[in-house]
């Protein structure tokens, strides 16, 4: 009877390991939304099961240091202990973790410096994984000295488990990978990114959202917030995109996204909706992908491609924002109306031939063009003067279906 339930126990070893692996893949990739994180964490899981396998076996089968350790007994371990290693060190590999990488994601999504992340996270996170590490270290080596034998190779095991995975993977190894991969450690496919549900671990995006609730109380909830945003030219024209309103479960386009300002306030704004960042240009996508990840705005989806053909997959607009279309201003128009005649259409021109096709493609649909022009001027010394120098404007177009 005995025989057969450890055949049982050491054929259920393969699969039971295999979902251990497998369920930390997938938990660590919704909490980090990212494919070298997940990948790493496991693969060092499994080093330090490894190592403690190996110790175990060295001191109890082979009887090296057994006499050193006082247990006075050399032959084969009780079969339900590689399974209760597994699970015990995988919720304390996991623990440590999340204590050290979480805080480095909290700074990166902060800062977007990945490296430097790394340093505050670790001297933020590193005295709590030391001190819990110690703390099991201690215990399990309680049981070893004078214990019982079917006891001592589990707590064996354990204790190296912990101490190879703490202080050699979780303080060591895990931030020199990080620190080689740099932004490509938080990188994750969009096509993953949408099937993965949102788990705001830190809860960034719910300070963002609460913060925007608190605004939204003074200035009226159909509102678009763009704040600081960048619309004009190299010198920096500041404007803001009062002309479009969004409603909390809006599906947004923001067509010519560039890197991603107006998405960000548009998906904080949309916080029950979608938000679509459609950019051409691929540097211009990381930057979108990696203030998504700053801000918290996770129900924004980075999409690259030129319009109006990237447009074609996208779910029907309530809300459009155009900054840039390469010369398809009519094409995308006609592709947001086409897919929504009700859609709401907002569209920055800061040349003239962009504020002409931008009113003639909203008239060409039976839309009135409100036309909004912002000008910024900046001092400029001459002599002990200065002077008041007008930037060139900025031009925002609307146009609503009633």
């Amino acid at each position: 009877m005995l025989f057969r339930s450890s055949e049982k126990l050491y054929s259920a070893l393969l699969p039971f390991g295999a979902v251990v692996v497998g369920l930390s893949l997938v938990i660590l990739l919704i909490v980090f939304r990212s494919i070298w994180v997940p990948i790493k964490a496991t693969l060092g899981y499994v080093f330090s099961v490894a190592a403690a396998f190996g110790m175990t076996t060295w001191v109890f089968i082979d009887g090296v240091g057994n006499d050193l350790l006082r247990i006075g007994q050399v032959g084969p371990v009780i079969s339900f202990m590689p399974i209760m290693l597994m699970g015990v060190l995988f919720g304390l590999a996991m623990d440590y973790e999340l204590f050290l990488v979480s805080r480095m994601a909290e700074d990166y999504a902060h800062s977007g410096n990945a490296r430097e992340s790394i340093r505050t996270g670790f001297v933020g996170s590193a005295p709590v994984v030391v001190a819990a590490a110690l703390i099991m270290m201690s215990v399990f080596s309680g049981f070893i000295p004078d214990g019982s034998f079917y006891v001592q190779p589990i707590a064996f095991g354990l204790l190296v488990g912990v101490g190879v995975d703490a202080f050699l993977v979780r303080m060591t190894l895990v931030p020199a990978v990080l620190q080689l991969l740099g932004d490509k450690a938080w990188y994750l496919p969009k096509w993953l990114d949408r099937m993965l549900p949102r788990l705001d671990v830190e809860g960034t995006g719910m300070d963002l959202h609460f913060k925007h609730v608190d605004w939204q109380r003074q200035y009226g909830e159909v509102v678009a917030r763009a704040e600081n945003v960048s619309i004009g030219d190299r010198r920096g024209d500041l404007v803001s995109g009062v002309e479009l309103a969004v409603r909390p479960g809006d599906v947004c386009w923001d067509v010519g996204a560039g890197t991603g300002s107006v998405s960000v306030e548009l998906a904080l704004a949309a916080h029950r909706g979608r938000v679509y960042a459609v950019e051409c240009e691929a540097d211009a996508c990381a930057l979108i992908r990696r203030n998504r990840t700053r801000f918290g705005a996770w129900n924004m989806t980075p999409v690259q491609g030129r319009a109006p053909e990237a447009l074609a997959g996208l779910p029907a607009p309530d809300v459009v924002f155009i900054g840039g279309t390469g010369g398809g201003m009519a094409g995308v128009v006609d592709a947001a109306l086409a897919r929504s005649p009700s859609a709401r259409i907002c569209i920055s021109a800061i040349a003239l031939e962009t504020l002409s096709a931008a009113a003639a493609a909203l008239t060409a649909h039976g839309l009135a063009a409100q036309v909004t022009q912002i000008a910024v001027s900046r001092t400029r010394p001459a002599g002990g003067l200065h002077l008041l120098m007008a930037n060139n404007p900025v031009f925002l177009v609307t146009g609503n279906c009633e």
